[in-house]
């Protein structure tokens, strides 16, 4: 299912609040950093994407 990217960031960068403040510090550092690659990979954030396959593909790179 595609959704507006900027939604995605928000969501993830809320996630990533929440986690800090309950001390889940390495899990809310991968949702800024998903938060990121959709803002580095998609040039307009009212675009909509696949935020699972965005996911996927921001897993892969981070193994490479």
């Amino acid at each position: 299912m595609k959704t507006k990217a900027l939604i995605v960031v928000m969501s993830h960068l809320s996630d990533a609040q929440e986690l800090m403040n309950n001390a889940g510090n390495r899990e809310a550092n991968i949702h800024i950093n998903f938060a990121k690659y959709i803002c580095f990979h998609v040039v307009d954030l009212s675009t909509e994407i696949d935020p699972d396959a965005m996911y996927e593909s921001f897993l892969k790179s981070k193994t490479k």
